[in-house]
């Protein structure tokens, strides 16, 4: 749904007012990591190692979770207040303050619904927070959208329509994460811990250094770059960066159940459960990040002619060697130092990225452009992984392992190469048809070839993650 609400603001804005919508979308992001304090993964520790105490669980998220939102709202408030100054002086945009302002209310409503996905994965309510972030949100985004550029066609009328959805994406999560949370009473209530969010100062910066990390790019694009740039990067950003929902999903899948094995007693089950993480991981992963190295001039094309260049093909493909590197080597590290009480560790590794990312992308961005943030962010991608890779093995002494990864590999080189020989009958069709059938090609010969290779493994793991996704948790009962 976010790749096609990118795909009809970027026809029906322009190359200029999307570049406004992306300096708008990028700093709200940006603002939201201030905005949630670090909350989100420590409420889903918390709630997933203390289901023994059920009765502490709602009170707890009660109290911490509101003093996170009244922390948006203030950042919203300040937002809104310096929107033109912001727009002026940071950007050089004075065009861009009616934006800003509108943004502002997405910081709140995105640390509600960053905190509800959080809290229901703790509480194993997988298919709620599933069902919230990947469906409701995304589906009711795309349709405010839709009517608004339909009716309107005005960034402003857009972006008030995306923000009325979140709002009542927001309100709906908000009566799912009640009816799930265990039951609590007034008096647990007044005397709810705030261990939480002491806890969550520290990963609050680590949260804060990451999405800096991130946004940099788009941020210093932003400062030195004209708007369709920023608009031109948001889409090679966004579609680099669609592969990454993969390692999103399977962390949200196996962070809760890596918090609750985390005692000195259960070392060979927590090993085995994040070595079975990393190969669903890089099995999942290669495939999307492969298609969409090979078809990226397929995929830039469905945005139009604007944001179709050499430059945005060079900035994905960079981008996306790095997303897959770091899915393969960077994804079972950060499940063990942020889920294990290592956040620290991983706070220096992106102090570390962030200081050698900002003069990068400062000095690649001035060179080179667009080709320049996608190079500087794929490389703070890779050494970030590097960083985790050599702790989890010379610091914490955790081997890192992928479970059949010869087979994996294998089954992905042949595919590839099925997926080439197919390419040239592809030739004169449209570009999201020829997207489509090279996809297809890709992911049918790859399962195949994993069958082949690694049969039992594959309907093991198959049947482990639609149990994981479509199980009905029962709720804990105080």
């Amino acid at each position: 749904c976010t790749f096609f609400r990118t795909y009809i603001l970027s026809h029906s804005l322009g190359a200029d007012q999307f570049g406004l919508y992306a300096i708008g979308l990028t700093l709200s992001s940006f603002l939201l990591t201030i905005g949630s304090l670090g909350l989100g993964t420590t409420l889903m520790r918390y709630v997933a190692s203390n289901q023994d105490r059920p009765a502490c669980i709602r009170a707890v998220v009660i109290r911490n979770a509101g003093i996170a939102v009244l922390l948006a709202l203030t950042v919203s408030v300040i937002l809104i207040c310096a929107a033109n100054l912001i727009a002026s002086h940071v950007y050089a945009k004075s065009e861009a303050a009616p934006i800003l302002r509108l943004f502002a209310f997405a910081v709140p409503l995105g640390v509600i619904l960053d905190l509800v996905n959080s809290i229901n994965r703790g509480i194993r309510h997988v298919g709620s927070a599933i069902l919230i972030t990947n469906f409701l949100q995304p589906a009711l985004g795309l349709a405010a959208v839709w009517i608004a550029v339909t009716v309107y066609s005005q960034l402003v009328t857009v972006v008030a329509s995306y923000i009325a959805a979140l709002a009542l994406s927001a309100v709906v999560s908000i009566l799912i994460v009640n009816r799930n949370l265990p039951a609590g009473d007034g008096t647990r209530l007044k005397s709810a811990g705030l261990r939480p969010l002491r806890d969550g100062l520290v990963m609050f910066v680590l949260t804060l250094a990451n999405s800096t990390l991130l946004s940099v790019g788009g941020l210093v694009l932003a400062a030195l770059r004209p708007s369709p740039d920023n608009g031109k990067y948001l889409i090679a950003y966004q579609v680099a960066f669609s592969c990454n929902f993969i390692i999103s999903a399977v962390y949200g899948l196996f962070a809760p159940a890596v918090a609750s094995n985390n005692s000195p007693d259960r070392k060979h089950e927590l090993l085995n459960l994040l070595n079975f993480a990393n190969a669903i991981t890089t099995a999942l992963v290669l495939i999307p990040c492969i298609a969409a190295i090979y078809y990226r001039d397929d995929i830039l094309s469905l945005f139009g002619e604007t944001f179709h260049n050499s430059e945005s093909q060079i900035a994905v493909a960079a981008m996306l060697v790095a997303i897959c590197l770091y899915a393969i080597v960077g994804s079972m590290p950060l499940q063990v130092l942020v889920m294990c009480g290592y956040e620290r560790i991983e706070l220096v590794n992106n102090i570390v990225c962030l200081v050698v990312a900002i003069p990068l992308q400062y000095a690649l961005i001035s060179g080179f452009g667009i080709v320049g943030a996608g190079i500087a962010t794929a490389f703070s991608l890779i050494l970030l992984a590097a960083l985790r890779v050599a702790e989890l093995r010379f610091v914490l002494n955790i081997p890192l392992r992928i479970p059949g990864a010869l087979s994996i590999f294998a089954a992905a080189i042949a595919s590839t190469i099925f997926m080439n020989s197919c390419a040239p009958y592809f030739t004169g069709l449209p570009g999201w048809l020829r997207l489509a059938l090279g996809f297809a090609s890709l992911s049918m010969t790859y399962v195949a070839a994993l069958l082949i290779l690694q049969r039992h493994a594959v309907i093991r793991v198959t049947q482990h993650i639609c149990t994981s996704i479509l199980r009905t948790n029962q709720p804990v009962e105080s």
